[in-house]
């Protein structure tokens, strides 16, 4: 972790923005081991580079018992070990929804049935990421300058990095979170190996409830396939709004509610292509999101794709799936009754 993270962060406790820092390992761009604590006294532990930035009830207790045996006395120095976090209050049913999600991510980071990195790399998803990251990247318009601060892209709900690594390019830093640790952990391995960045790029555990970041510091946001594992999409697009400078772009995809679904559902039922664990609203539509961004002053397009059952494009492979999925969406998104009908929904949105 780069210490300057904390430039930009809000404690998901009691939305201090006032944070110091004790290094334990590693450096002040690279913040191996350590402690965060803000001006209130609630600490948070940063191990192998991941800072764990959660609310009480979602901590990992375990993880975190440990780590303060191992620096019981750093933590006694810095008078943190009579500050203890309270647990805050929060809507019960909310909490579980989020729980649970947790959990999923959790083991789907790394499981006997079907790893997240496994489900990442099936054709159909290296046809829809390639396709619909290309349209992405052209408009995240970075140029890389001597003596110029690099743009800032949130990841929401960022996984093991599979999508911060499609949009990841010079002058670009990307920050991404996540709820589960398992996968936060992943993305830091996962987006080391390919792009050898350091600086370009930190990941924090966090939960997309709320997001633990200032008002108007980002430049690009991408929701890819997150908010319906949220409780709350209509909060989540508020704050999406919120971290966004003026101009900032928005970019999003979802699972569409479309007369088609129920054909993918069957199939689920029949071959499960993937193992999901959707929240309170698993499908979502295009009048919803503008019901959701109206009155926020961020201007949203949507559109839909992929008019054939994931299932078809795995079997047909990467280069034949490719094919027919490009081809069925050109056909049937120029016919006016079955336009918008893909199985995603794509969001793309402008701050005024």
């Amino acid at each position: 972790m780069n210490s300057n993270l904390l430039e930009i962060l809000i404690c998901p406790n009691c939305n201090s923005t006032k944070f110091d820092t004790k290094i334990l390992n590693g450096s002040s761009t690279d913040v191996e081991e350590g402690i965060v604590w803000c001006a209130n006294g609630d600490w948070f532990p940063i191990e192998n580079r991941v800072l764990e930035f959660l609310r009480p009830e979602l901590q990992y207790l375990d993880d975190r018992k440990n780590f303060q045996a191992r620096h019981h006395q750093e933590l006694k120095a810095l008078g943190l070990l009579e500050s203890e976090t309270k647990t805050a209050s929060r809507d019960l049913d909310e909490l579980n929804l989020i729980q649970a999600q947790q959990h999923h991510f959790d083991w789907y980071a790394e499981n006997d049935k079907q790893a997240y990195d496994s489900y990442a790399v099936m054709p159909f998803w290296k046809v829809v990421d390639r396709r619909t990251c290309a349209i992405w990247n052209a408009k995240i318009q970075a140029e890389p300058r001597a003596g110029r601060p690099a743009k800032l892209l949130l990841d929401v709900g960022c996984a093991q990095g599979r999508s911060a690594l499609m949009v990841a390019q010079p002058g670009v830093r990307v920050i991404g979170f996540d709820i589960s640790k398992r996968m936060v952990r992943q993305a830091y391995v996962n987006f080391n190996e390919p792009c050898k960045q350091p600086g370009e790029h930190d990941f924090l555990v966090a939960d997309g409830s709320r997001f633990p970041f200032q008002s108007d510091v980002f430049d690009y946001a991408l929701v890819y396939g997150v908010l319906h594992h949220l409780p709350d999409p209509r909060a989540a697009c508020k704050e999406i709004v919120r971290v966004l400078k003026a101009g900032g772009i928005y970019f999003g995809s979802e699972n569409n509610r479309t007369i088609f679904r129920r054909i993918f559902d069957l199939l689920q039922r029949l071959s499960p292509a993937w193992h999901e664990e959707a929240g309170a609203q698993p499908l979502m539509s295009s009048s919803e999101f503008a019901r959701w961004f109206r009155g926020t002053g961020l201007a949203i397009q949507t559109s839909s794709t992929v008019f054939v059952p994931p299932h078809l494009v795995n079997v047909l492979g990467v280069k034949a799936g490719g094919f027919v999925l490009r081809a069925s969406d050109a056909i049937l998104t120029a016919l006016p009754f079955l336009s918008g009908q893909g199985g995603l929904i794509l969001v793309e949105g402008v701050k005024a």
